[in-house]
């Protein structure tokens, strides 16, 4: 799993088994389209 908010991988690559964080897949994709959704509200308004 690739998480865009880990900042405790080594090398920026994205955790191979597990997250370092202990994050789950599908927690880290909830967080992923979070911050996506997030993201877009600025030029919502």
């Amino acid at each position: 799993m690739f998480c865009n908010q880990c900042e405790q991988t080594a090398g920026g690559t994205g955790c191979t088994v597990s997250g370092v964080c202990g994050k789950q897949a599908p927690v880290s994709d909830i967080q992923d389209r979070i911050i996506y959704a997030l993201r877009l509200l600025p030029e919502a308004f």
